[in-house]
């Protein structure tokens, strides 16, 4: 009997469809999410791995375990950035098309959670694909039979 090994993986069109109703409408506000599947063996350093999907450029500034129960939280707790100098529009986060995206982004990342061994929170000091003012996060997700990043921030 063989154990099946569950890949680490996201719809990354879900994260777009997100990020396009997020800024829509918004008032000096931007957002970026994106999933990196990593192909290396899950057993490789984690340098290596953020290395392998972020660029070269990519230079870890720190890493911690993260709490599987805190993933999501943090993560909504970031897109849903909003302050009196930006944010997005409450129309836009207040619709049945968002809710029906949070939801389905819900599920992705319960899926990433579920999938992982182990699920450390980390940030750059070098290299981060976007450019967060105020609000970013970091994710590594492995497992035995794969890695995988999701990295997001919004800012204005």
């Amino acid at each position: 009997m063989t154990v099946q090994q569950i890949r680490i993986d996201m719809n990354q069109q879900i994260l777009n469809d997100l990020v396009d109703r997020l800024e829509e409408d918004a008032f000096n506000y931007s957002v970026f999410l994106k999933y990196y599947d990593v192909s290396l063996p899950a057993s490789v350093g984690r340098d290596i791995i953020i290395k392998a999907a972020l660029g070269s450029s990519a230079k870890l500034g720190g890493i911690q375990k993260a709490e599987k129960a805190s993933v999501w939280p943090t993560l909504k707790s970031n897109l849903m950035y909003w302050d009196k100098y930006g944010g997005p529009a409450a129309a836009s986060i207040q619709s049945d098309r968002f809710l029906a995206l949070l939801e389905n982004l819900e599920n992705e990342v319960r899926h990433l959670v579920e999938a992982a061994d182990t699920i450390e929170a980390f940030w750059l000091e070098t290299g981060h694909p976007a450019y967060p003012v105020f609000r970013d996060f970091a994710y590594l997700f492995q497992s035995d039979a794969s890695a995988g990043i999701l990295v997001g921030s919004s800012s204005d």
